[in-house]
């Protein structure tokens, strides 16, 4: 067991750590704005930040106890030896170097957050984040949502970033929609969490404020994937809701039951009429005509993923180096697309492939034993009785963004840096809980 310390410095050390894990994931937003000066921000600030707390963590010892902690810690150095593997001899593409350090924030800083900061159990500082993150994804998302009634994009000068309805759908930080629909998904699950560990009367106004901003931007990025993602997990959440109230089990399984058929048909029946009203009344700038499909459209071919996953024998038997080390960013799709048919893909599309390609079989096993202590600890935090409900609803942040990132490629080695540090910084406070509940 950790021996807690007090005194003037760790009290400093402890505000340093905060005010770190926030200015970082704000850089990482602001990143998508503008990738040059976030980029040398991130590189020139940032890095030197983190790379001192990693070493202070270090030297206190803080990333024993748990061997997901150092786990971590090599994961981002097998993929800073994996970059000079395959040419980035002395880590000078900007690129990589921007990652590294963000990798360095995730793993080094964001996982271990709840244990260095023994906030595991009051969980002040990761309130204190999310609240941060919460209001400014809203104001994201809010943003783009205003320009529905202007009936124009938003474009930031300076920045060159555009939010607003393109191609039919809604778009933030002039991101894939995709992103933006993850962006409302972590988003709302934080807000649910935030009100049930300091519910108020006073707060409810707020906070359904900003679950409506997230689900409207849900609805309007039209993504297939999130909807059901969604359905689902508002599902979970209300298994553990009900489980509270003081009600039969057979009449909680009857609400439960009725829920998931009306979410169900909303989701399946209502996405094509709900596709084709928003390309009707609020198309936005550039309408996609394609954006009108029903919810069966494409979906045996996964919108043509099936045929990417279908292709990765292929690449592998054409280059076996790639179980060891990966592929240069820049070139792992160039080599993937000579092998698929149905369209030229710019990503993996599931976060599992995509951190094979860039890491290789020790960077996918990494990623497959998080996954495996993941799911051991959720199935015990929804199963504990003394558990309370804020801590259970804590769990579906990292649920959303885990479902999402199996057809998607924003998880443990990304892109969008700020989704992969909101699931390993809820993830960490999952671990730091799941120990707590064995040792019980």
């Amino acid at each position: 067991m950790q021996q807690v310390e007090t005194g003037p410095g760790e009290s400093r050390l402890r505000r340093a750590r905060i005010l770190t894990a926030v200015l970082v994931a704000l850089v990482m937003l602001g990143d998508l704005m503008t990738y040059e000066r976030g980029h040398a921000v991130m590189e020139n600030y940032c890095a030197m930040l983190v790379y001192a707390l990693i070493g202070v963590g270090l030297y206190r010892g803080d990333y024993r106890g748990d061997r997901l902690y150092p786990l971590g810690l090599f994961f981002v150095a097998w993929f800073a030896f994996t970059r000079v593997l395959n040419g980035d001899h002395y880590l000078q593409f900007s690129y990589n170097r921007y990652r590294l350090v963000s990798l360095c924030a995730t793993y080094g800083l964001a996982l271990p957050f709840a244990r260095m900061l023994r906030d595991a159990k009051e969980r002040k500082a990761l309130d204190m984040l999310a609240l941060v993150l919460t209001f400014t994804f809203a104001a994201l998302v809010g943003l783009a949502l205003l320009s529905i009634p202007l009936n124009r994009l938003i474009r930031i000068p300076f920045f060159q970033t555009e939010f607003g309805m393109k191609e039919s759908r809604l778009v933030i930080l002039s991101q894939h929609p995709y992103f933006t629909a993850f962006i409302c998904l972590a988003g709302f699950f934080m807000t649910l969490y935030l009100l049930s560990a300091h519910w108020k009367p006073l707060l409810l106004v707020p906070a359904l404020l900003c679950m409506g901003v997230f689900t409207a931007g849900i609805v309007l990025t039209t993504s297939r994937t999130v909807l059901v993602v969604f359905a689902f997990t508002l599902l979970v959440a209300a298994v553990i809701l009900l489980s509270r109230l003081k009600l039969s089990r057979r009449r909680r399984r009857i609400i439960l039951l009725v829920g998931a058929v009306v979410l169900a048909a909303a989701v399946i029946v209502g996405f094509g009429p709900l596709t084709r009203w928003i390309n009707d009344r609020i198309p936005g700038e550039d309408p996609n005509v394609s954006a009108e499909r029903n919810f069966f459209t494409s979906l045996a071919t996964l919108t043509g993923r099936r045929d990417l996953y279908e292709s990765i024998p292929q690449v592998i038997q054409a280059y076996p180096q790639l179980l060891l080390k990966g592929f240069d960013e820049l070139e792992i799709m160039p080599a993937v697309n000579k092998f698929t048919t149905y369209e030229r893909f710019t990503h993996m599309h599931n976060s599992y492939l995509q951190t094979l390609m860039l890491t290789g079989l020790p960077g996918l096993l990494a990623a497959i034993w998080y996954t495996v202590r993941m799911l051991e600890a959720m199935a015990r935090r929804f199963k504990s009785k003394a558990l309370p409900v804020a801590e259970k609803l804590l769990a579906l942040v990292p649920l959303s963004l885990f479902l999402s990132g199996l057809l998607e490629h924003y998880l443990f080695v990304d892109t969008y840096s700020i989704l992969n540090f909101v699931f390993f910084l809820f993830l960490g406070y999952l671990f730091e809980t799941d120990r707590r509940l064995k040792t019980a």
